[in-house]
């Protein structure tokens, strides 16, 4: 089957692994099969078209990591409208400004936000019991509505917003193509060998770091998914690697640095490597963690506008040196421009993983 867009993905994950538990719930044996997130996907067409959201239209998504975010980050892309995610730490303003600029339908909360957001004047839906919020997506009538917008790979998936540090942040508009390209990339790259891997995002849904490997890998792999708020990872993450048999995560190197100072030392069995991006880590941090725990790092660069990660290390040494980010994925070309006799110049990017634009 050709995987084109989300839907796609979602489909062939669902013929191939069926019944087989993907999204699962930490301290739980609550799960969400690929052929129920496929369900789902379908189901969500008939919902959104009920409320006269339709294709090409946004969707604001204001939640923190778990499993319902995880199945509306895939079937709102999934059923062609576009996702947009709010950072849970985002002001009330840096909200507003998001919203004027992407003019959404609709936004979709729980009730541990609907306070911070009754000010902001915009169509919402509060999800008040996960469970209940999924059957009335199951029990949606079907509906037609003739589409006036023609769904191409390069119709938006997502709109992810930078870091306003420098100013507003900017909407990075990404499509199906460039989320498609990036992810069999890093398939290509990181050789996950383990069969029915288990993956556990710590890293935020609201940007690709917890969007690609613990969550699309798993999917396109038949794998299984744990999602845990960030905030609620770092001091029991040991812990819960083990006790959920975890075999591959992505982090930040904030976060090597602070497992660093763990005063146990402690071997993780079923723990494979971790992804490290995001900043530069030091390379005395790099080799501590790696004897300290007895798992490898596999450190990583990438941009948002890169749909996620360009360049990478992995298990193959001719991948690796401690110090490095790796070599790039197979769909991109990295070239370095003007380099100065100090060895700085300018990182130029491209391949089918490049974002589309900034929004507006």
């Amino acid at each position: 089957m050709q995987i084109s867009n989300l839907s796609d993905l979602i489909s062939y994950s669902s013929n191939k692994y069926g019944e087989r538990p993907f999204i699962r719930q930490l301290d739980s044996k609550k799960s969400f099969s690929f052929f129920e997130l496929e369900k789902l996907k379908n189901k969500m067409n008939d919902f959104l078209n009920s409320l006269k959201i339709l294709k090409g239209d946004k969707i604001l998504v204001l939640l923190d990591n778990s499993p319902i975010l995880v199945i509306l980050f895939l079937i709102i892309p999934g059923s062609f409208r576009i996702f947009v995610p709010l950072n849970p730490n985002a002001g009330l303003e840096e909200m507003k400004y998001i919203i004027k600029l992407t003019n959404p339908k609709i936004l979709i909360t729980n009730t541990i936000f609907s306070k911070r957001i009754k000010k902001i004047k915009i169509k919402k839906i509060i999800i008040y019991d996960d469970n209940k919020f999924i059957n009335r997506i199951l029990n949606s009538k079907k509906i037609k509505i003739k589409l006036k917008k023609f769904i191409t790979k390069n119709s938006i998936a997502q709109i992810l917003f930078t870091s306003g540090s420098t100013g507003n942040p900017k909407g990075v508009a990404i499509s199906h193509e460039n989320m498609i390209t990036n992810l069999k990339g890093l398939i290509e790259r990181l050789e996950f060998k383990i069969k029915n891997p288990r993956f556990i995002s710590v890293t935020p849904l609201y940007h690709n770091n917890g969007q690609f490997i613990p969550t699309l890998c798993p999917l396109y792999l038949g794998g299984q998914t744990f999602s845990i708020p960030p905030a609620q990872s770092l001091n029991n993450f040991f812990e819960i690697i083990e006790k959920n048999k975890i075999n591959y995560t992505s982090a930040m190197a904030t976060h090597i640095n602070y497992f660093n100072n763990f005063k146990k030392k402690r071997k993780i069995k079923n723990l494979k490597f971790i992804c490290v991006g995001g900043a530069k880590l030091d390379e005395e941090n790099h080799k501590t963690f790696e004897k300290k725990f007895s798992v490898r790092i596999l450190c990583n660069y990438g941009l948002t506008e890169t749909s996620s990660i360009a360049s990478t290390e992995a298990i193959d040494k001719k991948y690796t040196k401690v110090g490095s980010v790796g070599k790039p994925l197979f769909n991109n070309r990295v070239i370095i421009k003007g380099k100065s006799h100090k060895g700085f110049g300018e990182i130029l990017i491209k391949g089918n993983n490049i974002f589309q634009k900034y929004y507006n």
